[in-house]
This record gives C-alpha cells, sequence and structure tokens, in this order.
C-alpha cells in the first residue's frame, strides 16, 4: 500500500529534495515555480522553532506542580505562545505577516522571560533551573532576531535594529 502525505508533508518532502540538489540555479527555479520561499511552510526544520517547542514542554513540566494557577497558566501560555507564533508566521503567505508573527513570537519571548524570573524571586521556580531556562529564552529571542533580520534583507528590507534580547 503507498504511503500517503498530507498536502503540507508533501511540500516539505518535495522541498527538501529540490534543495538537495546541487545545482543552485535550478534548486532556486525550482523553488520560485512552486512557490516555495525560503522555510515557507515548513517551521519543523528552523533551530529556533525546534528549541521554542522544547523550552514550551520544558516549562509545562516545571511548572506542573505549582500551587497558583494563574502563574502556571500565564507562564506555560507565554512559553507555548512563542513556537505557536513561530509555526503560524511560516504558514502566512506574505513576509510582512511572516515578520509580524515572528515579532510576536519574540515579544512572547520577553513576556515568558519575566515570568520566569518573577517565578524564582517569589519562590515559585527553583533559581538553578529558572536561570537555565532564562537563558534559553534569551537565546531563542536571539535567534528570532536573526530570523527576522535574515528575512528582510532577503526581501529587500533594512533591519530594523531592534533589541534581540528580553
Amino acid at each position: 500500500m503507498p504511503v500517503r502525505l498530507s498536502a503540507r508533508r508533501l511540500v516539505c518532502t518535495r522541498r527538501a529534495n529540490v534543495l538537495s540538489s546541487p545545482n543552485d540555479k535550478n534548486r532556486a527555479e525550482v523553488l520560485r515555480a512552486e512557490g516555495l520561499g525560503e522555510g515557507h511552510g515548513c517551521p519543523e526544520k528552523l533551530d529556533v522553532w525546534k528549541r521554542a517547542c522544547r523550552l514550551s514542554a520544558d516549562i509545562y513540566k516545571l511548572i506542573g506542580g505549582c500551587a497558583n494557577f494563574g502563574f502556571r497558566d500565564q507562564l506555560g501560555r507565554s512559553a507555548l505562545s512563542i513556537a505557536s507564533n513561530i509555526a503560524e508566521g511560516y504558514g502566512r503567505e506574505s513576509v510582512k505577516e511572516r515578520i509580524h508573527f515572528l515579532r510576536i513570537a519574540k515579544a512572547s519571548s520577553y513576556e515568558a522571560w519575566t515570568q520566569i524570573l518573577i517565578g524564582i524571586e517569589s519562590g515559585l521556580i527553583d533559581r538553578k533551573i529558572g536561570l537555565e531556562k532564562s537563558e534559553e529564552v534569551i537565546q531563542i529571542s536571539k535567534m528570532i532576531y536573526g530570523l527576522i533580520a535574515h528575512i528582510e534583507r532577503s526581501a529587500g528590507g533594512k533591519g530594523q535594529g531592534r533589541n534581540p534580547r528580553p
């Protein structure tokens, strides 16, 4: 029985095959012909998305036993929002929309970073683990900033000189 791929998985698979082509000119032509930009529709190929997903899962494990529901809910949502907005941006058609959602993801990283620090200070999060997670949020934020700058340069725009660190 043949393996069935979803339309999204098929696009990602075709893109991966095209990108492995030794001829850069052919690769660029095929991508343009298929309407695929770099990374279009395939956030799972982005290291920043993978790290944001891992961070979100780690945060949920970290705060799972926290008695303060409001804190637990808010930190869980902000951490989840980072990866979710990266993915949503890569599901959008235009560069402008993609950058918009990446900026939302970056703002969510500031929110998660702040909440982790508050959790440490209030004793809701272990200091050592909290500092490790806050450093991971900082690294993810820098990666998002770099991705935004890369997309803007590739699209012919200028980087906005925004702060890469929460």
